[in-house]
């Protein structure tokens, strides 16, 4: 009887993404990935390669292509649950191509995942460069191949039940044949085990030939018809032979049957010999101590195999695989807990598994809400951070499966646990770039924007003084005008006006190109001093009564200091040029210390201090709903006739301000004047 086919259980997860990903595979990178997979199988030294190595290179891919299709066809069609039922079925009735089904080991589960998963995740920049895209199907194929992986530790644990269960079976057929030479062979015909009659018959000792084939323990078997036969009973046939010669001596004569040792199932693992001495029958009653002594060692290997499947289960080093009981008290540790932990069994067998968890979800109960939902569906999945031994975190996906006795009832959990940290901080690291190519692109359009306001500027504004330039001298050039002297002076000074408005156009420019410059020497600047001078060079001595600048004590900051007179020279030179006609200029600079809160324009930063100074004019001011639009490159609210300026001055600010990592804003009344706001960091 062979081990139960795998249970039909509907993934909880819908997979979205991942048959998009993997028909893109097939129909385009199959070759890549099948090489791939062969690359990675000899990377990691799986066991299972053994068994491949006399395939030559250049046939890989030929034998590998029909499986890797038929394989991933089921998730493009979005059969993902069949999939795994059909590779798991060919693997329990023995289908697997090239190598036996007892020949996979736990460690060949565990690398083939990380192969597919590797392989998998090296194709998927090719197919995705988005972000969201790129880490759902990421989480996708992890949630897949754990169910995979899950599935298939089941599926092994039966087999090497199994396994034991046959071991029991043929014990049961010593007790009946007791009183003959009894021989168990696999499939291949080699020794299984053999009673102690025919070892003491045969002068051999059993740990010398367990494994041995059938010809090499009895060459004179060689070409004859019992040969024949065994392959026979392979078959499922049943051979009986009578009074037949020893091939040893040629002169005791047997009755022997050849037995197919059958799984239960319709199929054949082996074969079981029974000889009956019959000419000498009485020697057969002084044996029967030894065969009970044979049992007894057949039980104990029975209780060796037993303890080899745990430990095989205990020395897993990719894979947290603990036992709890209902309360979530640890029974068991291997070595793959020990290494994700960092607790060794004895620190940990008999604690909590709480442990593991932060303090926060053992506040919010999150190991009990796992296991109450293994409990109720059979098992729970979740992925988060966990805590070691040392106080360090982990990202672990786990899994946990309710275990249940004969009746139904759960006696305990299984808790399989991966430790995934560095998909995760690949995951974060990714956002990062992400969020930074963001902020990029946004600079890159800010400047964008700014480019075409150059270009503007170049084809209109530049272009206008020249034109007058050139249309003033053709007045005066042309010698059909009749020009007068006085007017020829005239058009001579409107060239120089042009001339002077065009350089002062080009030097606002070059100032707010070089305001972006934030490579200059940062020192401790005297905010006094700046301001005094911009003050002596802004009022003419005829103007002094016209114009008044009132101005308080204020901060020493780190800061560039051309920066900052460049900053105060447009904002004052703002409120002068845009004065009440006819009105004296009055300019109220004040300051004061303000926490982040305080100001509620921009972003501060609530937990800092600013330095926020303002200046107060009493000039045409503006309506408020352009106290955005001011601060734009070569954005003006009069018309050039009225006021020449670049348009630059007050973005010139802006920037400087950005660069100190600062906030500027503005309010205004028509007719009543403006304030400007200027919030420094204190540090």
């Amino acid at each position: 009887m062979t081990p139960a086919a795998p249970t039909h259980i509907s993934l909880k997860k819908q997979l979205h993404l991942l048959p998009g990903f993997i028909g893109y595979i097939l129909e385009q990178r199959l070759e890549t990935f099948i090489d791939l997979q062969w690359q990675l199988s000899e990377e990691v030294e799986a066991p299972i390669m053994k068994y491949f190595s006399a395939i030559p290179p250049e046939d890989r891919l030929k034998v590998s292509l029909e499986p890797t299709i038929e394989y991933w066809s089921y998730i493009v069609r979005g059969e993902m649950d069949a999939q795994i039922e059909d590779a798991l079925q060919k693997w329990v009735n023995n289908q697997l191509p090239i190598i036996g089904r007892d020949q996979l080991v736990a460690e060949d589960i565990t690398k083939a995942q990380y192969i597919r998963r590797t392989a998998l995740l090296r194709l998927l920049p090719d197919y995705t460069q988005d972000f969201g895209i790129y880490t759902e199907i990421s989480g996708e194929i992890d949630y897949y191949l754990q169910e995979v992986t899950s599935r298939s530790f089941k599926v092994f644990i039966d087999i090497q039940n199994e396994r034991l269960r046959k071991g029991n079976q043929f014990a049961e057929a010593l007790i009946n044949s007791s009183t003959d030479l009894i021989l168990a062979l696999d499939k291949d015909l080699r020794l299984i085990t053999m009673n102690n009659k025919a070892l003491d018959r045969y002068h051999m000792v059993l740990s010398d030939v367990i494994g041995r084939t059938v010809e090499e323990l009895f060459p004179q078997i060689k070409g004859t018809s019992i040969q024949a036969d065994l392959c026979r009973v392979l078959t499922g046939e049943t051979v009986r032979y009578h009074s037949t010669r020893s091939l040893i001596n040629g002169e005791d004569l047997f009755d022997m049957h050849l037995l197919p040792l059958s799984d239960g199932e319709g199929g054949t693992y082996g074969v079981l010999c029974v000889s009956h001495l019959v000419t000498d029958t009485a020697k057969v009653n002084l044996k029967i101590s030894e065969l009970n002594y044979d049992l007894q060692e057949k039980s104990e290997m029975l209780r060796r195999n037993e303890e080899q499947y745990q430990k095989m289960i205990a020395e897993v080093q990719d894979y947290a695989i603990i036992l709890l009981d209902t309360d979530g008290t640890i029974r068991n540790w291997n070595m793959g807990a020990s290494k994700i932990k960092g607790y060794t069994a004895e620190e940990i067998v008999g604690k909590n598994f709480r442990l593991f968890y932060s303090e926060q979800d053992r506040k919010n109960q999150l190991p009990e809400q796992l296991l109450g939902l293994a409990q109720k569906n059979g098992r729970a999945t979740h992925e988060g951070w966990r805590v070691r031994k040392d106080g360090s975190r982990f990202w672990g996906s786990v899994v946990i499966t309710a275990l249940h006795d004969t009746d139904g009832r759960v006696v305990g959990f299984s808790k399989v646990t991966r430790d995934l940290s560095e998909r995760k901080i690949a995951e974060e690291q990714l956002k990062a770039k992400n969020k930074q190519l963001e902020a990029n692109n946004e600079m890159l359009k800010a400047k964008n924007k700014e480019l075409r306001a150059f270009n503007h500027v170049a084809s209109h504004d530049l272009q206008e003084p020249l034109r007058k330039i050139r249309t003033f001298a053709n007045m005066i050039l042309d010698p059909e005008a009749q020009t007068t002297e006085e007017r020829k002076k005239e058009l001579l000074q409107r060239i120089i006006t042009s001339s002077k408005n065009m350089q002062q156009f080009i030097d606002d420019l070059l100032i707010y190109s070089k305001a972006h410059d934030v490579s200059s020497q940062y020192e401790d600047v005297d905010l006094n001093k700046i301001v005094e001078r911009v003050k002596e060079e802004a009022i003419n001595p005829d103007e002094s009564g016209q114009i008044t600048i009132s101005i308080p004590h204020l901060p020493h900051i780190h800061a560039v200091s051309v920066q900052m007179y460049q900053l105060f020279q447009n904002l004052i030179g703002n409120s002068i040029k845009y004065a009440q006609p006819g009105q004296p200029v009055k300019i109220d600079i004040n300051y004061s210390q303000v926490p982040g809160s305080a100001i509620v324009h921009g972003h501060p930063d609530t937990g800092a201090y600013y330095h926020l100074i303002t200046v107060t004019d009493n000039g045409i001011g503006f309506e408020q709903e352009y106290a955005e639009k001011i601060f734009e490159p070569f954005q003006r609210l009069h018309a050039k006739s009225q006021y020449f300026g670049s348009g630059v001055g007050l973005a010139i600010c802006k920037t400087i301000v950005k660069n100190h990592a600062g906030i500027i804003y503005a309010t205004g009344e028509p007719e009543k004047g403006a304030t400007f706001y200027v919030a420094l960091p204190v540090s």
